[in-house]
């Protein structure tokens, strides 16, 4: 039984023979050395998928430097649109979310606060 690390490897090898047929692979592939460096290059009105489950898993640290860079009109889409003053929360606060998608809205996120 092959492991995700040897199916990437295999993949990776692939991408130099057939970069049309697995480039997936190749631009999925990213690791940062900051998070400010990880968000470079979203821009206002950008669309943004968000994990997690509820509070859980949720990319906190991306979330925060949106919030400090103040990136506007973004579109979200997630599973729920946080609380208040945690998670997606903090962008509907501060007006940087135009549009949320999700499938759970927790009570104590502001209606009104989406633009």
């Amino acid at each position: 039984m092959r492991t995700w690390s040897r199916f990437v490897r295999l993949c990776a090898k692939k991408v130099c023979r057939h970069s049309w047929r697995f480039s997936k692979f190749a631009i999925m592939r990213k690791v940062y050395a900051s998070v400010e460096e990880a968000i470079h290059d979203i821009e206002d009105g950008a669309v943004l998928m968000l994990g997690g489950f509820g509070l859980c898993g949720i990319p906190e640290n991306s979330i925060a430097a949106l919030v400090k860079r103040g990136v506007k009109g973004l579109t979200c889409i997630s599973n729920n649109a946080g609380v208040d003053d945690f998670g997606i929360g903090l962008m509907l606060q501060g007006r940087q979310v135009k549009k949320m998608i999700s499938y759970y809205r927790d009570r104590e996120t502001d209606r009104k606060s989406v633009v």
